[in-house]
């Protein structure tokens, strides 16, 4: 269970953000729905999905390559919650996002396994 938890950080620190993300709208949205939308969901959550799904990837393990598809799916239904709709905007930063971190965590795996080989 150790490893497991160890292997998914990423996970996790990724769906502790969401949920940051989720009370910061339902408590402030009413009314910052635009700086909510472009600086929470386009910019910020974004990055932070790149980054998580980079190191899920890299580090392998149990839901290491679905955890990016897991962390674009939490990004959508985000601002469904917070919003009440979602749309295809939000579907391609999420999705581009992860594909994203994706190559780079396959990137970093194909390294990482390079140098325990040699």
């Amino acid at each position: 269970m150790k490893k497991f938890i160890n292997e998914n950080k990423g996970l996790a620190a990724f769906i502790i953000i969401c949920l940051f993300f989720a009370v910061w709208g339902l408590i402030f949205g009413k009314g910052d729905e635009l700086i909510y939308t472009v600086f929470g969901q386009y910019i910020f959550l974004s990055i932070v999905n790149i980054i998580c799904s980079a190191s899920m990837v890299k580090k392998g393990g149990a839901l290491g390559f679905l955890s990016p598809v897991i962390a674009a799916v939490l990004s959508v239904l985000v601002p469904l919650c917070v919003l009440g709709k979602t749309d295809v905007a939000f579907a391609a930063f999420a999705f581009g996002a992860a594909a994203i971190g994706y190559v780079f965590g396959l990137i970093g795996f194909a390294i990482r396994k390079a140098k325990k080989k040699a």
